[in-house]
């Protein structure tokens, strides 16, 4: 969420209400698997979870590419 808000320069803000029900979407769907780090005491002593790109998700993000780009306003370089 900082990451987008950083390369966005404070345009795009995502919260947690959007995120997370949109990478269980991500997760149900095959784009993405997810799993449990370690216990975090400063968490409560709650894990926290990760995320990755699956090889679904990695093609289906490399077709989607130019729209993503274009969505934070980014020049794709042509190879």
């Amino acid at each position: 969420m900082a990451r987008v808000e950083e390369q966005t320069k404070g345009q795009v803000k995502l919260r947690q209400g959007t995120i997370y029900p949109l990478l269980r979407e991500m997760e149900n769907e095959g784009f993405l698997d997810s799993y449990e780090g370690e216990p975090m005491p400063e968490r409560g002593g709650r894990p926290r979870r990760y995320y990755r790109l699956t090889a679904e998700g990695a093609k289906k993000a490399s077709a989607d590419r130019q729209i993503v780009a274009g969505i934070f306003g980014l020049e794709l370089a042509h190879v």
